[in-house]
């Protein structure tokens, strides 16, 4: 048996990490889109790991056997959380979504608030296409438990 799981998009000292993704809900059927939710979209995902901020796709899923995973600890996951975060561009609407992983037991919203005041955004878009790179200044405007993904 085996999960998936993507390659942090930023090498902690030089050495690539992985971070577990909890199956999706509603599934694709191509090869890439059996971990992924079905609108194929590109998610934001925030790693648990050095806190770095990519746009991830269903092309940068892998899979490992659980017999790998369970050696790693950067590969737990459990809930995945999603905040809205406003654009930073003056006078635009847009909310930057970034998931994150949480245990059962936690509030998303103060997740965001811990996870996000220590999080390094790379080329992050928002709906009108303005970038956000560097720390996320700005607070989330909501938090909740992203249906699109299972609890593990």
């Amino acid at each position: 048996m085996s999960a998936s799981y993507l390659v942090c998009s930023y090498y902690l000292a030089g050495k690539a990490h992985s971070i577990r993704l909890p199956q999706a809900r509603h599934l694709g059927n191509s090869p890439h889109l059996y971990t992924w939710p079905k609108d194929n979209e590109p998610r934001n995902f925030l790693c648990p790991l050095c806190k770095h901020v990519y746009a991830y796709t269903p092309l940068h899923v892998r899979l490992r056997s659980l017999d790998e995973l369970g050696r790693d600890q950067s590969l737990k996951s459990h809930i995945v959380v999603c905040a809205e975060v406003p654009c930073a561009e003056r006078n635009c609407g847009s909310q930057l979504l970034i998931r994150m992983f949480a245990d059962f037991d936690i509030r998303p919203s103060e997740l965001a608030t811990v996870e996000l005041s220590k999080a390094i955004a790379h080329d992050l878009c928002c709906m009108n296409g303005h970038v956000l790179n560097g720390p996320i200044e700005r607070k989330h405007t909501r938090a909740y438990f992203d249906e699109d993904w299972e609890r593990d």
